[in-house]
């Protein structure tokens, strides 16, 4: 399902510079990739200027570009305050037209990608999956604006501080959470593993009622306030899916 660089302009509150009926589908930051009918969102980082390579992402077949300042391309220019924000806002908007069969988001100190592409493996070819380790504020928008056919979106989602994960699981609206494993990794943003636990468990606490959660029967998440069925799978005798 596409979008106009009309209907772009109003997702992300910019300035539109161009022919505003120019169709567009999914979302790219990086300029060398594929960019057949994309959008290319020129953001600014530490080592890199997205703002450079917007003659390579226009050459690599982008349909528009959205930036912070004008730029000389001959595709259309939506120009914005903050080009990161402009990202979440377009798959804010979007995801809120997308209808799947089910979002699976996966979360978890270690193991989320390998859980991730096993998932996205069994449930066949109409499934859209995080690219590699995709699992930020720029890895799940670009994860969900590439989902725009997919009946099944496997998100990875990750945090390496307090508050992270929230706002993603907001955005992915999963029907169903799993979290692999708590274990001692990113402290220093997180400072104990209660804290990392709390963090993780804001994705289950994402899922509606109608969802369920999937747990490992060592991680104790009654502290949490859980509304989905929770699935614990584990070794032990108390677990609902036992592992032999």
């Amino acid at each position: 399902m596409s979008f106009t660089t009309g209907q772009l302009v109003k997702y992300v509150h910019g300035n539109l510079l161009g022919d505003s009926e120019v169709c567009c589908i999914g979302a790219e930051i990086d300029s060398r990739r594929q960019l057949a009918g994309k959008v290319f969102f020129a953001l600014k980082g530490e080592q890199t200027d997205g703002h450079d390579f917007v003659q390579s992402a226009v050459e690599n077949g982008c349909a528009a570009i959205v930036a912070e300042r004008f730029c000389a391309a001959n595709v259309p220019v939506v120009v914005v305050e903050d080009a990161k924000n402009a990202l979440f806002q377009l798959a804010v908007a979007r995801r809120n037209e997308m209808q799947f069969d089910a979002v699976i988001a996966v979360t978890g100190s270690v193991g989320k990608t390998t859980t991730k592409d096993i998932l996205a493996c069994l449930l066949g070819e109409k499934v859209a999956a995080s690219m590699d380790s995709f699992n930020n504020d720029l890895g799940v928008p670009l994860t969900i604006l590439d989902a725009e056919h997919a009946d099944y979106l496997v998100a990875e989602i990750g945090a390496n501080a307090i508050g992270e994960i929230e706002p993603l699981a907001s955005l992915a609206r999963p029907d169903i959470a799993i979290i692999t494993s708590i274990e001692k990794a990113h402290l220093e943003g997180f400072g104990d593993m209660e804290t990392v636990l709390r963090e993780k468990g804001k994705l289950l606490q994402a899922v509606p009622a109608s969802g369920f959660v999937i747990v490992p029967d060592s991680i104790d998440v009654s502290s949490l306030a859980i509304s989905a069925s929770i699935v614990r799978v584990g070794m032990s005798d108390s677990a609902d899916v036992q592992l032999k």
